[in-house]
């Protein structure tokens, strides 16, 4: 399962001030900060605002009756970009890069999961990228220890800039419909 956390909060006015005085992990000054779930698995980008506005993922603007669903696989006839999806709002489609290619408009957007040939492919109007891509200034941190199960944080790396603007992450998890054990075989089919 996919999920965004949006982390807005400083620990004082001004972005890029110290660390927080109040709870450690829950703003962009801190080294570490927490997602919230445990069961992270796979981090697939965190983006930065280039304002005071919320970060957003990268956007397409399509040609209305496209259809996907959170992971579906995207890919541009001509640009060669590869992306997945992240939501599908009318003929807006938020998603993340997976390639070192751009989407451009010259490209025909196709759902590569999908096999609905009426919904899986339209004309791309507009690709729009409002925030920055800052995921190689973060680790993962899966928040499991030999006697300890706890929540997945990111790690800023030594030496990189600590974000000025709000940040979004993106991330993969796993869920779990009930019970209380779990073992290495819970989680067959990775």
């Amino acid at each position: 399962r996919a999920r965004g956390v949006k982390i807005t909060s400083t620990a004082n006015a001004t972005a890029g001030a110290d660390v927080s005085n109040d709870v450690y992990g829950t703003n962009i000054n801190d080294e570490m900060i927490t997602l919230g779930v445990p069961d992270v698995y796979a981090i697939r980008a965190i983006y930065e605002s280039n304002s005071t506005t919320d970060a957003l993922p990268p956007k397409l603007t399509v040609a209305s009756g496209f259809a996907g669903n959170p992971g579906d696989r995207l890919s541009g006839s001509v640009s060669n970009a590869i992306g997945k999806i992240i939501q599908v709002t009318g003929t807006t489609v938020y998603f993340y890069y997976v390639s070192e290619a751009l989407f451009t408009t010259s490209d025909t957007i196709t759902n590569e999961t999908s096999t609905n040939t009426s919904t899986n492919s339209r004309a791309c109007t507009a690709v729009t990228v409002v925030s920055k891509d800052i995921t190689d200034s973060y680790l993962l941190d899966d928040g499991q220890r030999d006697g300890y199960y706890g929540l997945a944080s990111i790690k800023r790396k030594q030496g990189k800039p600590v974000p000025t603007n709000r940040i979004l992450c993106i991330f993969d998890y796993f869920t779990t419909t009930g019970g209380s054990f779990f073992t290495v075989n819970s989680y067959s089919g990775l």
